[in-house]
Order: structure tokens, then C-alpha cells, then sequence
């Protein structure tokens, strides 16, 4: 979702609604895709998230295991020169690692913080801009908005989207 939202970049303008709309409904999956990460790392009981979110992260064990032997392997091969961006994670990867701790958690927030998104991107389909605060008013989960908020500023700020070059929809 970052690689394809940091392609888009150039094309998308935060002052259109419907380029807004389509942020929103990319927080949506990536939201889901988060929670199904979560689920994962507790449904393993596991300690160290760390380690879990790696494994997930690469489809298992077996498969990380797999591609940090083709990395030094291609290290072997690559000269020096040409590695200086060869890694085995993205660049935003602790971001995401603290993205899925703060969802691990409060996994009550997942529900309330999909539903938040998918109101935010209709009203801009609408052509209306709001927060969830407006739209919610005291039935609102604090915790969730935060949460789609965060989303929300993750892939603006790894996609290289320039928060500043317009009105992201980051205030939830």
C-alpha cells in the first residue's frame, strides 16, 4: 500500500475529496491489514511482538528465513557499490512496528476506527468534509480516532505524500 500510495504521490492533491476519499479508503485496508497483524500476534501469545510482526510480515518463519539468505546472497554477488539500498525492511517498518503495538494494545479500537474511515471517505465522496467528532459527537471512541489518525499520518508521512503541501485528512 506505501509503494503504491508513494507512486501515486505527484498525482494525488489533499484538495481534491475524491483524492482524499481514496487516502481514506487506503487507511481502511491498511487499517485492516493491522488488524489482522494483531490478530496474528495474539493468537500466538507471543512476547515479542518484534519477532511476530516479522514473521507475519514475510508470510512465516520459513519465508523470512528465506529472504534473509537471498539478501546475503545477493550481497555476495552485488558490488559494494550498488548495495547502499539493499535492505531486508522498508524504511518505515519501526513505524509500522509501533503502529501494530499501539493497536495490540487496544484491539477493542479496530471496529470503531474502520467504521470512523469508511464515514470520513463517504462524506468526502459527498463532497464533505468532516471529523469524527462532528459526525459521532458523544458516541465517539477517543481511542479508535486516534488510532485511524495514526494510520492515517503513517501513510501520508512513508508515502511521501507532503502533508504540508495540503489538507491530508490526518485530524480525524
Amino acid at each position: 500500500m506505501v509503494s503504491h500510495l508513494a507512486d501515486a504521490a505527484s498525482t494525488l492533491d489533499p484538495a481534491t475529496p475524491l483524492h482524499a476519499a481514496l487516502l481514506l479508503d487506503c487507511s481502511w485496508l491498511y487499517l485492516l491489514s493491522v488488524s489482522r497483524a494483531v490478530e496474528h500476534i495474539r493468537a500466538t501469545h507471543a512476547a515479542d511482538v518484534q519477532t511476530c510482526l516479522l514473521r507475519y510480515f514475510f508470510g512465516g518463519q520459513v519465508a523470512l528465513r528465506e529472504k534473509k539468505q537471498m539478501l546475503e546472497q545477493l550481497s555476495r554477488i552485488v558490488p559494494p557499490a550498488a548495495q547502499g539500498s539493499a535492505q531486508l525492511l522498508p524504511a518505515w517498518y519501526n513505524q509500522l512496528l509501533e503502529l501494530v503495538g499501539r493497536f495490540n494494545r487496544s484491539p477493542h479500537a479496530c471496529l470503531p476506527a474502520l467504521q470512523y474511515a469508511e464515514m470520513l471517505s463517504a462524506a468526502l465522496v459527498a463532497r464533505k468534509r468532516t471529523t469524527v467528532s462532528k459526525a459521532f459527537s458523544t458516541h465517539i471512541n477517543p481511542i479508535a480516532a486516534k488510532l485511524l489518525s495514526d494510520i492515517v499520518g503513517f501513510l501520508v508521512a512513508s508515502a511521501g505524500l507532503h502533508p504540508t503541501s495540503g489538507r491530508w485528512p490526518e485530524n480525524c
